[in-house]
């Protein structure tokens, strides 16, 4: 900043020294007056004080008394700070973009709620990017313009955004890829190449694979929710390196980065799911089939039962291979639909079946961790 300003004078007194009119014979010999300059050099420093008096207020004003939302600046110091888990850690390495630091907090204020806010008129609080964010997803999803978002407005976003991230993570994958192939470029990444790459990503560059390997000094000093991540990883990298457990393909890359866009995961759990109830072995699984595995076998999960309308699109009380494949699908709009039914029922404080801005930020805490606001982290950490 300082340097700016210097520039700024300088800049000022060779345009007073060397304009035409300074040079004129009316205007003196050819250079500016000392106090010509003195004058300028005035001007430019009441200029910088004032810019200072200006973002002094606009960083401490408390705008919650003109406001009718009741949103208001609260330094980020008074605020407690956690420990980084490992969700955290995956999350701002989806929102990367976002994670600008920031000096103020936003908070809304909940005392004057009828219902929805805390009976002892707490704050609940956002950070500034990402009520920046909330605020600009809310408008780009209502699509008629009308202040709310309803159940289909929420579904067509969230479906939309799912469709976008699995478009580019297919887009970019061979790009990514080749990046991490550099030691030695020999068409193949090297599970020591993609850890080195994970470590500089989360923060850790001077951890080593052979820290994590000899249990070094280093690395026991790492907080737990770093090694949690690390043991995360080489779970995924294990499922995904089907060839080799040293490398990973273009395709297995793909399976490791986005499991929820690889269409060889998406097989695998077909596969699964017909060993499990086609009990006949016969590439079809009819609903008395589901109906027998729900009865005698424990610990099945119950959502297929549940949306067997959905998965039977024929409605012939039978599912093949291409009905399941299009369900678990990431991109089917159903997915959509029950994300945005849960929102609902949280954020719909009024119960008028919609949700407005006020009702949004009121549940910011719990938006920013749904698909609305952030469907990469939920696609890679489904609760």
């Amino acid at each position: 900043m300082t340097k700016t300003i210097t520039q700024l004078i300088w800049y000022l007194e060779r345009k007073w020294k060397y304009s035409w009119w300074s040079c004129h014979p009316h205007y003196g010999s050819g250079r500016a007056s000392a106090a010509a300059t003195k004058v300028a050099t005035l001007l430019v420093l009441v200029l910088f004080l004032w810019l200072v008096y200006i973002s002094v207020w606009a960083a401490t004003v408390d705008i919650s008394s003109s406001s009718p939302s009741g949103l208001a600046f609260v330094d980020s110091n008074e605020l407690p700070t956690f420990p980084a888990t490992g969700s955290a850690i995956a999350q701002h390495q989806s929102t990367e973009s976002e994670a600008i630091p920031f000096k103020t907090m936003i908070s809304y204020e909940t005392s004057s709620l009828p219902r929805g806010g805390n009976s002892n008129g707490s704050f609940i609080t956002l950070s500034l990017p990402q009520f920046t964010r909330l605020e600009r997803i809310f408008y780009r999803a209502d699509t008629n313009r009308d202040g709310f978002l309803t159940q289909t407005e929420l579904a067509n976003y969230i479906n939309q955004a799912v469709k976008d991230h699995l478009a580019n993570a297919m887009k970019y994958n061979y790009q990514k890829y080749s990046q991490l192939d550099n030691d030695p470029r020999n068409g193949l990444v090297t599970w020591k190449e993609y850890v080195t790459h994970y470590f500089k990503k989360i923060g850790i560059p001077a951890i080593t694979l052979d820290d994590v390997r000899d249990k070094s000094p280093a690395f026991t000093r790492l907080p737990k929710d770093f090694k949690v991540e690390i043991a995360r990883l080489e779970a995924s990298w294990s499922e995904s390196a089907n060839n080799s457990p040293d490398f990973v393909t273009v395709d297995e890359f793909l399976s490791l980065e986005h499991p929820e866009a690889s269409p060889t995961r998406l097989l695998t759990l077909v596969t699964d799911v017909f060993s499990t109830f086609d009990l006949d072995g016969d590439g079809i699984i009819e609903k008395s089939e589901f109906e027998t595995t729900y009865r005698e076998a424990e610990g099945v999960d119950k959502v297929y039962k549940e949306d067997f309308h959905l998965i039977d699109t024929d409605n012939n009380e039978k599912i093949t291979r291409l009905e399941l494949m299009k369900y678990i699908d990431p991109r089917n709009i159903h997915h959509s639909q029950k994300d945005a039914k849960q929102i609902l029922d949280v954020t719909d404080l009024d119960k008028d079946a919609r949700m407005s801005l006020h009702e949004a930020i009121i549940c910011g805490s719990y938006l920013i961790r749904s698909k609305l606001y952030d469907v990469v982290y939920r696609l890679h950490n489904p609760e």
